[in-house]
């Protein structure tokens, strides 16, 4: 979804209101210009993070391009730019980038698309010399990619396994949505991916065809982001961008989605498990360009969330037709975009289902909205928009790149946020009910349009034929409307009237203050300025569902999300929905096996209602009936399904075989829904919620010159308490002796998925952590050198590390991969004979270096974010002195060859670990 542009804030609503009507004018902060050679650049100098810059070559076209014989080569290009250029041969690319500590994936990556090939790099600006390169390493991306024949035969096996992995049953959808969304069109028959046997016998001439064509400086924009000198950025463009092409350039077509008119599409699949209905509304894109283009896009994002709201309010009500609704905006290509407005449908009732998409569009289109729900999506742009304005300097690179790309590609104009909340201000208030019903009408009315209905396919459900469908839409659209809910009154939160603690004790330590509250909580604030508006809390506490009985466990699975969903104090779940509209604040309570918490992320105009809900949340929560049934009766249908998917299945498996069928790894059945009821909901909550002088709170972020010990005393010192102090019980889950293979047989993926599960052999300290997490990035970056790029086995593979002192043992190594059936017992073998080596020192000093590298790299960036400080504060309140922050220096030599090796032989044991497959019954 094209989201439209963070443009406005609400405290300039009182500016700009001059006589002559603002409109949207081109940031005089970014540069660009057009190369003799006709590529286009954009250089734009910003702040976060720092001494980084964000890189990205940018090619005008993508398998839409592809003739008939070339079909996934625009593809298999990017995949060869980083198998040799004319000045890095090999994978000399790849391992210079290691070198200077950039991750493949999180700062080296490229993807192509129906319409663009992407190239990204984020890379230091504090070394002249590697900043350097990256631009020659752009330029040879673009211009000198050596397509050696070897190097085009050995990538030949992972696009495959790409397109293997990509197999499954997102594909299969993805496959019968095809025409709905893209008619009769060429993108339909020019996925990315490509067509199978045109990959295997892909050679330097039929990719050279595409990349001579197509990778043309007149076809190319290069696009700089971050902490440089821009005068210096211009410089290096034209010394590596200015050359000559010998080939000539020829502009490309534009390519429209196709038309539809009405088709409907039923798709069943034994392996879904939930019924949809989506409405396809498609049109023309119209970039956001200039002022009326900007209130178009305003207007239309409006109507979407009235109609998204109607859907949540529906979803709430007593036995509602609908599991849940959606309508949202998605851009295909440069011309075109779509609105999907849907559902999730309730397998006995199919048709209501149906019928109740329909009807809500219709009922939008002719009686338009009423006016609590304009205010309410005015509140909620406006809440988003201030937001970002506020934290307009903390904005990062890879964003405003992201803007700058689709200013590029697609039209829209970049804009500095001052002139875009001038217009905003103008236009915000211009908008009426008027222009809300005309856009919904218009997307009624638009008869461009299909309709997709996805459903399990198994016995004893019944599933509407298209004609059936297509009656029950138009008896939908002929049915007389009852009109919509009148509601003129903005519900109040009543406030829980308690008295304030007070705060007993405080100590100003190194990296933040310390407060002992009289409730016998304890608070640990930390003042930030790396967002100017972003406040983030959390409460913790150790115990967990451990200390509970069986039945305590499975309502501790269940309550929250009723208990979220009920509502606040006084108001009722749409009551809440209605309140929160503009409010800046997300909160997220969760009860895991060891410890409870709650996260809560807001600013300072929403902090103290925030703290207000937080208050009545924990002394007074409650279910509505309505939620409580129909969450129930979701988790059913759910229950149900589960063994339709093989994914499901396999996870499963995977934890029944660590854990050697504890009964608290295994998943819930219908008689576990049978044992509890909404009382044992409450009782769970409060079993673990009630004490709260058990807990600590940790509050991070923008809170200079706020009275926070007023606050802290009002809201949360004020909280009763019980004089509790609980431990959790480890639940003694041990993992199995020896080695143990299992599989589960299920689906029809032409591929099998394989896990590797080794448990950690020794003691928790925080370097060990620290080691145990360097084995992870040091067997990733070996994995992919030896079992992806040398026998090209598989397109993914990942090793997962976990160790913290609350797991109780639960610590291990996880390899996880997907490959061929053909291959799987030589891939596997081969994994395991990488692993074998690597705990022998069969591996590059580099592969260490590299890790290193990285860890210093992105060391300071970290440091200057409040997600990482709510974390490590928590952490290290939790764990103790056992969990520090190691500076890279440190950090370089807890990593050292020497402990390494002697780690991870301590660690990992060859001859003891758990070997789970997922394999097909069947090929398609």
């Amino acid at each position: 979804m094209k989201k439209i542009k963070i443009f406005i804030i609400t405290m300039l609503l009182v500016l700009f209101t001059g006589l002559n009507a603002a409109d949207l004018k081109v940031s005089s902060e970014l540069e660009q210009g057009t190369l003799k050679n006709g590529m286009k650049y954009y250089i734009y100098k910003n702040k976060k993070p720092e001494n980084k810059a964000y890189l990205a070559l940018i090619v005008n076209s993508g398998s839409l391009q592809e003739d008939e014989d070339q079909l996934g080569m625009a593809h298999f290009i990017e995949h060869m730019a980083f198998n040799g250029t004319k000045s890095y041969p090999g994978n000399m690319l790849v391992k210079h980038l290691q070198s200077i500590g950039m991750n493949f994936g999180a700062d080296l990556n490229a993807f192509t698309g129906f319409d663009r090939t992407i190239y990204k790099l984020q890379v230091p600006t504090d070394r002249t010399e590697e900043f350097e390169k990256s631009f020659e390493i752009l330029k040879e991306w673009a211009n000198d990619i050596t397509f050696y024949p070897k190097d085009t035969i050995d990538e030949r096996g992972v696009i495959l396994e790409e397109w293997r992995l990509r197999q499954g049953l997102s594909q299969r959808i993805s496959d019968a949505q095809k025409k709905a969304v893209y008619g009769e069109s060429r993108f339909t028959e020019r996925f990315p991916i490509g067509d199978p046997e045109i990959i295997k016998n892909a050679n330097p001439k039929l990719l050279k065809r595409y990349y001579h064509k197509w990778y043309h400086p007149e076809n190319i924009a290069v696009v700089a982001v971050g902490d440089f000198d821009k005068n210096y950025v211009k410089t290096l463009v034209e010394k590596y961008f200015n050359y000559e092409s010998k080939y000539t350039f020829k502009k490309s077509p534009k390519y429209r989605i196709g038309e539809s008119n009405g088709e409907i599409t039923i798709f069943k699949d034994p392996e879904i498990t939930s019924v949809t209905f989506d409405v396809l509304t498609k049109d023309r894109l119209e970039p956001i360009q200039d002022r009326e283009s900007y209130k178009r896009a305003i207007i239309e994002e409006i109507a979407t969330g009235i109609l998204q709201s109607r859907f949540d309010s529906i979803s709430k009500k007593a036995s509602p037709t609908i599991g849940e609704g959606y309508s949202y905006l998605v851009n295909l290509g440069k011309h075109d975009t779509v609105q999907i407005t849907g559902a999730m449908l309730k397998e006995k009732d199919i048709q209501s289902g149906i019928a109740e998409v329909i009807t809500q569009m219709k009922k939008l289109s002719v009686y338009g909205p009423a006016s609590w729900e304009i205010d309410g999506e005015k509140a909620e742009l406006s809440m988003y928009m201030e937001n970002a304005y506020k934290n307009r300097e903390s904005k990062e690179h890879s964003e405003i790149a992201s803007e700058i790309i689709a200013d590029y590609l697609e039209g829209y104009i970049f804009t500095d946020i001052e002139n875009e909340a001038e217009v905003f201000n103008e236009i915000i208030k211009e908008i009426s009910y008027k222009d809300i019903l005309k856009k919904a009408h218009e997307i009624y009315e638009n008869s461009n349009k299909a309709f997709f209905l996805t459903a399990p396919q198994k016995k004893n459900l019944y599933i509407p034929s298209k004609g059936e469908i297509e009656k029950i839409i138009e008896h939908a659209k002929n049915k007389k409307l009852l009109g919509i809910e009148k509601n003129n009154q903005k519900p109040v939160l009543k406030i829980n009237e308690f008295s304030s603690g007070k705060i007993l004790d405080k100590k100003e330590e190194k990296d933040f203050i310390r407060y002992k509250l009289s409730n016998n909580m304890e608070v640990i604030l930390k003042e930030t300025d790396f967002d100017r508006d972003k406040i983030l809390i959390k409460l913790f506490s150790k115990g967990g569902s451990s200390l509970m009985d069986e039945k305590g466990y499975i309502a501790s699975r269940l309550a929250l999300p009723v208990i979220i969903s009920s509502g606040i104090g006084n108001l009722s779940p749409v009551e809440t929905d209605i309140f929160m509209k503009g409010k800046n604040i997300q909160f997220h309570p969760y009860i895991s096996d060891y410890s409870e918490g709650i996260n809560i992320e807001t600013d300072r105009d929403n902090l103290v209602t925030a703290l207000e809900i937080l208050n009545i949340f924990l002394t007074s929560p409650k279910i509505d009936k309505d939620i409580y049934n129909n969450f129930m009766e979701l988790q059913k249908q759910r229950i149900n399904n589960r063994k339709n998917s093989p994914k499901t299945l396999y996870r499963d498996k995977i934890k029944e075989t660590v854990s050697q069928n504890h009964p608290r790894r295994k998943p819930l059945t219908l008689e576990d829904l049978d044992k509890v009821n909404e009382k044992d909901f409450i009782e769970a909550f409060r079993g673990r919620f009630s004490s709260i002088g058990d807990f600590q709170a940790v509050i991070v972020g923008s809170t200079k010159d706020m009275d926070m010990e007023n606050l802290v005393q009002k809201y949360l010192a004020g909280i009763p308490s019980k004089d509790i102090s609980e431990l959790p019980k480890n639940l003694d889950v041990n993992f199995p002796n020896g080695i143990t293979k299992e599989s589960v047989k299920k689906g029809t993926d032409k591929k099998v998925s394989v896990n590797l599960i080794y448990p950690y052999k020794g003691k928790y300290t925080y370097e060990n952590r620290v080691k145990y997490l360097g084995i992870s990035k040091i067997l990733d970056m070996i994995l992919l050198e030896e079992i992806r790029e040398k026998i090209g086995g598989i397109y993914t593979i990942y090793a997962d590390t976990e160790l913290s002192p609350l797991n109780f043992g639960e610590n291990y190594l996880t390899i996880s991969y997907s490959t061929d059936p053909k291959k799987a017992d030589m891939v596997t073998k081969e994994i395991k004979n990488v692993l074998k080596n690597a705990l022998e020192g069969n591996f590059e000093d580099r592969i260490i270096k590299s890790v290193v590298e990285n860890y210093a790299f992105n060391y300071d960036s970290i440091l200057k974010k409040n997600e990482f400080w709510i974390d490590y504060i928590s952490k290290r309140e939790e764990f103790g002195d056992n969990f520090r922050i190691f500076p890279p220096e440190k950090y370089k030599k807890t990593l050292s060859r020497q402990n390494m090796l002697k780690f991870m032989n301590s660690a990992v044991d060859l001859d003891n670990y758990i070997e789970v497959r997922l394999i097909p019954e069947k090929s398609e």
